[in-house]
Formats: C-alpha cells, structure tokens, sequence
C-alpha cells in the first residue's frame, strides 16, 4: 500500500505498531508525515516527522475553504478486490 499510492501522512492506530513498523520497513516510500493515534508509544521513522494525533495543532490552523462534492476522494480504502471480482463474476455469467 505504501509503495503504490505514496502518502505524505499515514495514520496508524498504535496498538498495530509492531505490523506498522514492518510495513514501513519493507516499503521503498516513506512518508513525510507518520501520525500515531492511541496511547503507546509512536513510532521514530528516519526520514518522517512522527507526531501524536492529540498533539496535532489543530486549534491553531486555518482551514482552506473546501470546495468538495460527494464524488471527490477523501479516503482511500483498499480491499482485496472484490469489486472487480463481481464485474468480472457477471461478464461470464
């Protein structure tokens, strides 16, 4: 997931810190921005600034004017394709 879609920020729950770290090992993309969520201890990534989302300065940001509708993307959910199974299920039914 790492080396195909190339994130700036990654968010992670630190209760999967061990399978996160993994990943992160084995990928060639490190991302800017690793944002651990929970109470163990984040992560240290070389090359990445690695924050708690608690400690996030959310209060003292402005936020850009959003000009999103339904159709735009705001999260990217992998699956294991199931999707496309279906199409291809009902092309050679």
């Amino acid at each position: 997931m790492l080396d195909t879609s190339t994130p700036k920020v990654f968010v992670y729950d630190t209760e999967l810190t061990s399978n996160v770290q993994a990943a992160l090992e084995h990928s060639s993309h490190t991302p800017d921005v690793v944002i651990a969520v929970g109470d163990g201890e984040p992560l240290s990534v070389p090359g990445a600034t690695a924050i708690r989302y608690r400690d996030l300065p959310a209060d003292r940001v402005s936020l850009p004017p959003l000009h999103r509708t339904v159709w735009d993307e705001t999260t990217r959910l992998y699956t294991s394709g199931t999707p496309v199974c279906q199409r291809a299920c009902r092309s050679t039914a």
